[in-house]
Formats: C-alpha cells, structure tokens, sequence
C-alpha cells in the first residue's frame, strides 16, 4: 500500500450504513472493507484495473516496490457524487505502458463518466516513466494530477493535469520544466494543496529560471489557480547547490498551516521552509529558513493549535521527533518546544505523522521504520502515539509487539485516525486496525 487509506463514515452500502476504509494498492487493487469489523476478510467490492508496470520494467524504480508499479498516489473521493478518482499505471500484453484515470463508484467498484480515460496530458509526458506519487486533488470540479519520476532516472519532467471531474474531459496540463530538465513533484506521496480557489505543491529539483522571466520552477514552492496559471514562487537563492548535490527541496509534502495563510515544507538540505501562501515572494523570498538538525525531511508535517499555542511536528531521518512554535506567523524560537526522548532509526525516511482530537485529548500518532533504512527497502516498523503538548509517549505498537506488530513500514502513507480507530497502511500485505480493547 503506497497510497493512503480513505475512510467514509455512514455510507449506504452492504445493505445498510457502514464506515469503509478503502484501500489501492501498487498491484492495481482497490479494496472497499467495512472499517469497524475487527475480523473483516471480505470486502464489499473489490476491483483489479489490469496489469500494472513490472518493477524491473521501470529505471531506477526504488526496490521497496517489491513487484510492480500500479496504484502509487493517494486517491481522492466526491463525497457529494459517490465517487473515487485514480491514477493507475498499466503495461499491455503488446508491451506498451499506459496509464489511466478511473472514476469508480465507491458502493461499487463500478467505472463512472465514461472511464477510464487515457492519461495523454499533451506536454512532454512518458507513461512508463513519469510517477504518479503525490496524492491527487480535488478542487473546483477538477481532479487535479501530479506526477515526477523513479529516482530522478531520464529525461523527465515535474507535470501537472487537470481532468473534468463530470466528464473526465482534460482541461488542463503544466509542465514546470518546459525549456529544461526534471522538475519532479514528489513531496513523499503528500498532497496537491488545495484552499478552494488555489493549488499549492513543492518541486524537488530541476532547472530554474522563472526570475529572469523564464517557465521553469526547479526546486521552488508553486502557487497557482484552478486554471493552472502560476500566481506566486518562492525558490531558494541556493537553489543551484541543492539541485546541483540532490538535496531536494520540498522533499515532504507541503502543509497549509491551519487557520493561517502560511505554507511549511522541508527537503533534504535539513532545512524548514516557511512562505506567505498568497506571495511567496519569488527567488530568495519566503518568510523563513532555517536548519532542523542532521536528518532528511521527508516525512509529513502536521499542526495543532493546543494548550501549548500553535506547534508544527516533525520527525527527520535520523532525528528524534520534535514540536516547533510558532508565534506572530513566525517559528518563534527555531529550536525545538520539546524533543522527543526515543533514539531515532539510523535510516530514512522518519516518520510519518498525523493529529487527531481536540484540547487536552489530542493525540499525534507516527509511524516510522523501527530500526532500519526503508529508503530502498522495506523493514519493520512501529507505531507511536505522543502527547502533542509534551512529547511523551503515551502507547507504541512494540509494547505488546504479539498482539500489536502491523508488520513492515509502508514508507509514504500515514496512518489515519477516525471512528475511534487508528489505521495503518503497511508493506506486509495488509491493513493494521488499533481501537480500544473490550
């Protein structure tokens, strides 16, 4: 499971309401379970959307793909038209790579609009190498789709399509790199950002020159409408050195700070990245930088405005998990509230987190590689549950590790709390299911 879990609570189906957890997976798979039954085997549907890409067929493809290279970004689902949007990546028996947006019916499994459509964005666009990794949007009747690639193999670009979300007509394409190379928008299988009326994504690498009136974007947080027009950037001044030396930057997704106009992102310079979501402020802009310690930010960020003020969490690679305040719009100090006193893994990717409740119930849930590298690998990982206020751990999936193991990390998904219930994507095959006991 690369893709995340997506939980619809009281939804008509099985011949009543149910929550469902729906699941994608790289094979090609999507899998409708009922989300409360501990003991649940049998989906309500389930539906394979052909022959998925080979891993060896692919260059540079990480080796924690273990087989084949399907459904890889998060899907999105209309609420309002029942409907699930995704990207899944095929290779025919006549040998050409393919791939296609899906429209399913999320009581059914069952195609929509006319589906599927083929993926041909019309800018410079290889089905075969472009990866479709960063969760899809929907937004103003659109469903917007970004891709990058494996490893920064070929002749790519960063791309971004817009599809009608009724008709699964294109209405839009953007290449970030049209008069250069790369561009991948990849922010760890995090989301296009979306605030209704604008779209918000973080470019790892690729050349630039939009300061000098150029359309290239390498290494630069974007903003732009529902029409794919750019509005505002910000790029690093060192953004030569990080493109140079494969250190990213945005290399976790990008978090729209709740209740603020402020962006956050991280890359693999160490560095936090903080920028006015309506005017970023183009080449050496931005609001604020500044380093998090010695480890790769790739993992996802997340907000909450608690007792303690509002914090941003963070875990980098090889860096204990730690809480930063913000006061007046800015990081204020930019050393950390509290730090974690659990060892980090040695490895990467760090963690992958998400906030759930309110007040003094909240609680900040990871999950995270428990010993080992997972950049390249799949390895056994563990769940957390902290205190988002102190930092004290209050349960680990390891404390009882016969009853509570989930098995081996899945390196880009978070885990995902609702009903009561933690759910957590892994690499062994299956879904983790955590509640209260009896």
């Amino acid at each position: 499971m690369y893709p995340q879990p997506l939980i619809i609570s009281g939804l008509s189906i099985g011949g009543g309401t149910h929550n469902v957890v729906f699941l994608g997976t790289a094979s090609n798979n999507v899998y409708a379970y009922d989300a409360d039954i501990a003991t649940n085997t049998t989906p309500y549907w389930s539906v394979n959307l052909g022959t998925p890409v080979p891993q060896a067929d692919v260059d540079c493809v990480a080796s924690d793909i273990a087989t084949s290279v399907g459904i890889i970004g998060t899907p999105t689902i209309d609420t309002n038209s029942l409907t699930m949007y995704l990207v899944a990546k095929n290779k025919n028996t006549n040998g050409t790579y393919h791939q296609w947006l899906h429209a399913l019916d999320i009581t059914t499994g069952a195609e929509k609009f006319g589906g599927p459509v083929e993926i041909i964005p019309g800018v410079s666009f290889d089905p075969k190498l472009n990866n479709q990794r960063p969760a899809l949007l929907l937004q103003g009747g659109n469903v917007y789709i970004a891709w990058s690639s494996h490893n920064d193999c070929g002749a790519y670009h960063g791309i971004i399509a817009a599809y009608n979300a009724g008709t699964l007509a294109q209405t839009g394409a953007w290449n970030d790199t049209p008069t250069g190379t790369k561009g991948g928008i990849w922010m760890s299988g995090g989301g296009l950002v979306g605030d209704g009326t604008h779209i918000y994504f973080a470019i790892g690498n690729g050349d630039f020159n939009a300061s000098s009136g150029g359309a290239n974007y390498g290494e630069s947080m974007v903003g732009m409408d529902n029409s794919l027009n750019v509005l505002t950037y910000f790029t690093p001044s060192g953004w030569r050195s990080l493109n140079g030396h494969d250190v990213d930057f945005g290399g976790c997704p990008l978090l729209l700070i709740p209740g603020t106009r402020l962006l956050v992102t991280g890359g693999k310079d160490h560095n936090l990245y903080l920028a006015n979501a309506d005017s970023m402020g183009g080449l050496g802009g931005g609001l604020q930088s500044f380093s998090v310690g010695s480890g790769e930010i790739k993992g996802g960020l997340v907000a909450f405005n608690g007792p303690s003020g509002l914090l941003v969490y963070i875990q980098p690679s090889g860096t204990s998990l730690e809480a930063y305040k913000m006061v007046n719009g800015l990081f204020s100090p930019t050393t950390p509230f509290w730090k974690s006193p659990i060892p980090p893994p040695t490895g990467l990717p760090g963690g992958q987190l998400w906030l759930s409740g309110t007040g003094t119930n909240a609680v900040l849930w990871e999950t995270i590689p428990f010993s080992a590298n997972a950049e390249h690998a799949s390895v056994p990982g563990i769940l957390r549950a902290f205190n988002p206020s102190t930092g004290v751990e209050i349960y680990d999936s390891h404390q009882n590790l016969a009853r509570d193991d989930f098995g081996n990390f899945a390196k880009n998904p978070s885990p995902v709390v609702a009903n009561g219930k933690v759910y957590v994507p892994t690499f062994s095959g299956h879904l983790a299911v955590y509640g209260l006991l009896p």
